[in-house]
């Protein structure tokens, strides 16, 4: 017997919501940005769940990237969730996007790895693997951040960069660290939604970081050091 539950996120871009049973996707749906304060949730009742014979009774967990994201859709989706577990009692799962990304594209080369999202205003979202293999996240200017990592890492190895802002900023980045800067062709700015649907099934099984309410994931005031 299977699990179905509900996975929305919003990314630069888009907002997704999608249906799992356990942890397999059934289905996927996107939205723009601009309308997905007008249509996710008739998107969610009529694309997703009359499609698929669903009711809100059917849905065990929802599972919410808490972002990093564009601030306003990032509210929109988390106000979404929020009030759709207020109504119908489903507990929620909040994810957090860095991490997921972080797991999502962990690499095997065992090169130390920094993930910048774009924050808008030379900010830069981040995050990097302590020695303890701890994940270290905040927000800071982008200058100020790369003076720090330089410092950070040893200088004899390579540091891969990746995210949006790693692509945004790869002159910044490569006049500070030269030849050791490894900065990836792709411009993430999002895990996938099975990472989500992924990671909130796990927390599920755990039954741990279930909520009935959610806030964005806040990071202005958390730096590096």
């Amino acid at each position: 017997m299977f699990t179905t539950s509900l996975a929305i996120q919003s990314t630069y871009q888009s907002v997704q919501c999608a249906l799992f049973h356990n942890n397999d996707l059934i289905e996927c749906i996107t939205l723009d940005k601009r309308v997905a304060s007008k249509k996710l949730i008739p998107t969610i009742r009529s694309d997703l769940f009359y499609t698929h014979d669903l009711s809100l009774h059917d849905i065990s967990f929802m599972s919410v990237n808490l972002g990093p994201a564009p601030f306003t859709t990032l509210r929109v989706v988390i106000a979404t969730a929020n009030g759709i577990s207020f109504a119908s009692d489903i507990p929620l799962i909040g994810i957090d996007g860095l991490q997921a990304i972080m797991l999502e594209n962990k690499s095997t080369d065992h090169i130390p790895a920094v993930l910048l999202l774009n924050a808008f205003n030379k900010d830069v979202y981040f995050a990097l693997r302590n020695k303890d293999h701890k994940i270290k996240k905040g927000c800071q200017k982008i200058n100020n951040l790369l003076q720090e990592l330089y410092e950070h890492f040893p200088k004899d190895v390579p540091v891969r960069f990746l995210g949006n802002g790693a692509q945004l900023y790869k002159k910044e980045i490569e006049e500070v660290f030269k030849d050791r800067a490894v900065v990836s062709s792709d411009s993430v700015d999002a895990c996938s939604i099975d990472q989500i649907g992924l990671l909130g099934w796990e927390s599920w099984q755990n039954k741990n970081n279930l909520s009935k309410k959610l806030l964005p994931l806040y990071l202005k005031n958390q730096m590096l050091k």
